[in-house]
């Protein structure tokens, strides 16, 4: 078997590597599914603290691929 040589050091200069045309479409899918989230959670913050004080406590918020549900205690 033939031996192999151990590789070259690369230098540490960062490279930048142009970003795919998909990539970049799923970056700003990303940013604009963030800012609903961002946006909901704000209405029910908003929602909320509307509500008589007793009631104000901390609201869970979770995500699932369907549907926000928000409660009291955090999903299991």
């Amino acid at each position: 078997m033939p031996v192999r040589k151990p590789l070259k050091s690369v230098s540490r200069r960062p490279v930048q590597v142009p970003v795919p045309q998909a990539l970049r479409a799923a970056r700003r899918a990303l940013d604009q599914q963030t800012a609903r989230v961002t946006e909901l959670e704000g209405r029910i913050r908003e929602l909320t603290a509307r509500r008589e004080p007793a009631a104000n406590a901390p609201v869970h918020v979770a995500l699932t691929d369907t549907a926000i549900y928000w409660r009291r205690r955090p999903l299991r």
